[in-house]
């Protein structure tokens, strides 16, 4: 591709946008970390809010592409300019080296000082056993138990299953508590929600002492449109775990929110090694990276196998 071309395609894309009316005007050469690139104003509204803003692109050869792109409300636009200028301005490119690597064999490795370090421990993954809640629907469908063991099924969109736990009011705040098999220190939550997500606004977890230490706090969401939906929970703790108990708020919302499953991820004690986020189940899933004081980086991600 060139420049031109990538211009062209930001052009298109934002012209398919429904959100977005943006106008592209004043197209500048200019050079990028010593590139020839192009730069184009920006002007329009997204979502209804006026805003200004430039994109520029550079092709370091016809196979890479460098894209920045920067918008802001437009009368805090004049503030951003100087930040967008200082961030091109900083672009290099430079020739990728390659790099040789050697690796041992992990099995055992043994350095000078006689210590022989031992393989990563495996990671566990494993589904919740028992179940208790704040309330429930029913005592066969929609019970606390419904949330224990793999998803029961997972379709296109959100819907009302009796094999996940719903709480006995719609519109309440509640509570389920989790116990899992294997204690472990966690990487990792996965809350598959059904119907009505996302509606948690607490992640506890609970040590081997019954000790309760939250990983993860938000505001309840209507995010029917991103079903199914799993919530993930990146907790950051060096205990090891055997429960966790998740908090619902349906008082904004109105409406149940629904929990077929929930997986706990970790390691055995005495290791450090934390698991990578894993894509959800099919759909779309919030990533919440948290501490003891709740959530610090959030993102979306899509996927459609847990891996």
């Amino acid at each position: 591709m060139t420049s031109e071309q990538l211009i062209d395609n930001f052009v298109e894309d934002s012209s398919a946008d429904p959100n977005a009316n943006i106008t592209v005007s004043d197209r500048t050469s200019i050079k990028i970390g010593g590139i020839d690139g192009l730069m184009v104003g920006l002007s329009g509204t997204v979502e209804g809010q006026e805003v200004a803003g430039r994109v520029a692109v550079a092709m370091p050869t016809p196979l890479q592409q460098f894209t920045i792109f920067c918008y802001a409300p437009a009368d805090q636009w004049d503030a951003i300019i100087p930040h967008f200028e200082a961030v091109l301005a900083s672009i290099t490119f430079f020739e990728p080296a390659e790099i040789d690597f050697e690796f041992e064999d992990d099995s055992a490795i043994q350095d000078d000082s006689e210590v022989i370090v031992e393989p990563a421990a495996e990671e566990i993954r494993q589904w919740a056993s028992e179940a208790t809640a704040s309330s429930e629907w029913g005592s066969t469908g929609w019970a606390a138990y419904q949330a224990t063991g793999e998803p029961d099924a997972l379709h296109d969109g959100c819907y009302d299953s009796i094999n996940a736990w719903a709480p006995a009011g719609s519109n309440t705040v509640e509570w389920i508590e989790l116990t899992f098999d294997t204690p472990v220190i966690p990487s990792e939550i996965n809350i598959i929600e059904t119907y009505s997500p996302d509606q948690v606004v607490q992640v506890d977890v609970i040590d081997l002492q019954g000790g309760y230490t939250t990983v993860y706090t938000s505001s309840p969401q209507d995010l029917e449109d991103f079903c199914p939906y799993t919530l993930i929970v990146l907790p950051d703790v060096d205990f090891e775990v055997q429960a966790v108990k998740i908090t619902i708020d349906q008082s904004i919302i109105g409406y149940w929110n629904e929990i077929d499953a929930v997986e706990l991820v970790g390691y055995p004690a005495g290791t450090e090694v934390q698991a990578a986020p894993a894509a959800p189940v099919g759909g779309t899933a919030e990533v919440f990276r948290g501490d003891s004081e709740g959530r610090m980086d959030r993102k979306r991600i899509t996927g459609t196998s847990m891996v």
